[in-house]
């Protein structure tokens, strides 16, 4: 699958930096106005607008929609963020993210996984 329809190149298993998560996958995918941005009420009461607030709403943070944690640091599978990029075992009546029609690519999902799997830090 190509990538967003966007040619990317490699992403760090970190949030903050030029190639992390944060600038390589959030801001170019969720932190919008109406989906997890800064302006409005984020979905999920989730915002994703800077590195720091990412890391203060997902880093063993409890899911609004589930009981689990959004990002268990060193664990994908506890991991309800990563279920919510594969589109798996999701809430009831919640959707696959992004859900604006086009799911983010393997290397932007693997890049999230190698970031909880290293610690999430």
């Amino acid at each position: 699958m190509s990538c967003d329809d966007v040619c990317i190149d490699a992403i760090e298993p970190t949030l903050a930096g030029a190639n992390g998560i944060q600038e390589r996958v959030f801001e170019g995918s969720c932190a919008f106005t109406n989906c997890h941005g800064a302006e409005g009420l984020p979905q999920a009461e989730l915002e994703l607008s800077s590195a720091t607030v990412s890391a203060d709403n997902l880093i063993d943070v409890q899911s609004t929609e589930v009981d689990r944690l959004r990002v268990a640091p060193g664990d994908t599978g506890a991991s309800y963020l990563v279920d919510k990029l594969l589109g798996q075992n999701l809430a009831s009546g919640t959707a696959r993210m992004p859900n604006v029609g086009v799911a983010l690519c393997d290397a932007k999902i693997q890049a999230v996984e190698a970031w909880i799997e290293a610690g999430a830090n």
